[in-house]
């Protein structure tokens, strides 16, 4: 073989081997864009197989899931959303090389997911802002880390969970000072984003007092860390029994902390049927937290001052807004009434867990068992102003709205015919068809229910003012009030108290 020969073949089969090397990482020549490819990051994309065939066998280090699996079953993959959409551009990469984002963050997801401030909304929100605790037993709920082990290995934030279950997870896994602020693939699966990082194998058949539960898992994600009840069905809480006989396990280890305490505000206690304690989660609803909440994660019902029992908010929110109001029968304003007798304590914690709307604070929700759509003295013609179910499905579409379709399976031990121990307060969902974005629910204009001089008062439509117009047009009118001689003696033949729109419109 001559010299020139020789250089030639050896030339060749550098060429070879030097496309073998890149063709992990490209099929064109380094840099090299694909036909219809852009940037991402700065960078040329290459193929998609390229990744796939490259990261096919690799698993998250954290939570063990399988990357190209979850992602090719994955919204963003139906979506034709790849890989290098999230990572950047793959055309110096090369299977080892850079590559603009390693680890995508928030910012990476707001290229597409902050067209309705989603992602804005998180980084203002606890989430990102969280507090990363030195303590491997609060980095539990504190950090991604402790989030995404927690979840997979099957405990929720309750103390007694907290403290026999953190063995069991490898060394070093929740080490102290390790940990990051919650992230979107705290919740998320990372390469399947539309599923939710929970327990799967945590599914109580009973809630204590109140109705099954389904499993939803936006429930069981948010309450791995804001704990509602222990895998027993056991409500979070003090930890001991509250003096109305409410039984619950210490919540993680605020159990001192009522704002904290997720059901010293979140549950109405059926043994109690002329107090309502607290909102009703829909557990059996499709967005059982998200009924009221965004990511904002942010009700703020902790007070400014030392000794967290006044009633000054630090930072109002429209959450602390509305649990003041008339639509909630001023409920935190009675658990800050009920909290100020005491330091932060057990016996705080207990005091305003018990503590809720009465008659005289609220007689619009406790008066009569609302919830009752059949049968003696049912109230089946006022639930549409009376409770939450009722006010949303006639708000939704006031011509065919019917009360005997109301259903409040939501609520304890709930049948048409005798209702429920539980009653609702005028909830976020009640008046929204989206709380967390705040898009109000709409009737159009309104015909009321009363009739002057024979005729039906008919309100024009003024948008989102005729939430409130279908309520408070008042039940009587004109002669029919002018008739009553002796109103202390005219039973219910009255306006109705609220009849704010009927005097304004003059109707």
């Amino acid at each position: 073989m001559s010299r020139i020969t020789k250089r030639i073949f050896v030339t060749f089969a550098l060429l070879l081997l030097a496309a073998a090397f890149t063709g992990c990482g490209s099929g064109n020549k380094e840099g090299a864009t694909p036909a219809g490819a852009d940037e991402v990051g700065g960078v040329a994309k290459v193929d998609e197989a390229l990744c796939i065939g490259c990261h096919s066998s690799w698993a998250e280090p954290l939570s063990g899931d399988p990357i190209v699996a979850n992602y090719q079953a994955s919204v963003h993959a139906l979506n034709s959303v790849g890989c290098q959409d999230c990572h950047g551009g793959g055309a110096m990469h090369n299977g080892v090389g850079p590559i603009p984002y390693p680890n995508p963050n928030h910012e990476q997801c707001a290229r597409c997911h902050n067209s309705d401030g989603l992602v804005t909304a998180y980084t203002e929100s606890k989430h990102y802002n969280v507090v990363i605790e030195e303590s491997s037993v609060c980095n539990r709920c504190h950090t991604h880390q402790g989030a995404v082990l927690g979840a997979k290995a099957g405990f929720t934030g309750d103390g007694e969970a907290l403290d026999t279950t953190l063995a069991s997870l490898a060394p070093g896994d929740l080490t102290a000072g390790t940990g990051e602020p919650i992230k979107c693939n705290t919740c998320h699966v990372t390469h399947k984003p539309e599923q939710l990082r929970v327990d799967t194998t945590w599914a109580p058949s009973t809630m204590v007092g109140s109705v099954s539960n389904t499993g939803n898992n936006q429930y069981k994600l948010c309450t791995q860390c804001h704990t509602y009840i222990n895998p027993a069905g056991v409500l979070a809480g003090s930890g001991t029994t509250t003096p109305n006989g409410l039984v619950t396990v210490e919540v993680g280890h605020h159990n001192t902390s009522w704002y904290r305490a997720i059901p010293t505000t979140h549950y109405d206690n059926p043994a109690t049927t002329s107090v309502v304690e607290g909102y009703v989660l829909r557990t059996n609803g499709t967005n059982p937290c998200f009924d009221c909440h965004n990511h904002e994660s942010k009700t703020n019902t902790r007070t400014a001052g030392t000794t967290l029992a006044g009633t000054t908010l630090a930072d109002a929110t429209i959450y602390s807004d509305w649990s003041q109001s008339g639509h909630a029968g001023g409920l935190l304003t009675i658990k800050y009434e009920a909290a100020a007798p005491y330091s932060r304590s057990v016996e705080q914690v207990n005091a305003v867990m018990d503590a809720g709307v009465d008659e005289a604070a609220g007689a619009a929700w406790v008066h009569y068992n609302w919830d009752q759509t059949t049968g003696t003295n049912n109230r089946a013609t006022c639930q549409r102003c009376h409770t939450s179910t009722g006010a949303s499905n006639y708000l939704t579409n006031p011509t065919t709205y019917d009360p005997t379709n109301n259903d409040f399976s939501h609520l304890s031990g709930w049948t048409a015919a005798t209702g429920s121990n539980q009653n609702e307060l005028l909830y976020c969902w009640g008046c929204h068809s989206n709380a967390g974005k705040g898009v109000v629910r709409n009737p159009g204009a309104f015909t009321a229910s009363y009739m002057f001089n024979g005729t039906a008062a008919v309100f024009p439509d003024v948008a989102e003012s005729n939430t409130c117009i279908t309520c408070h047009t008042g039940l009587e009118s004109g002669e029919s009030l002018d008739s009553i001689a002796d109103f202390s003696n005219a039973s219910f033949k009255n306006s109705h108290y609220m009849a704010a729109a009927g005097l304004m419109y003059v109707k």
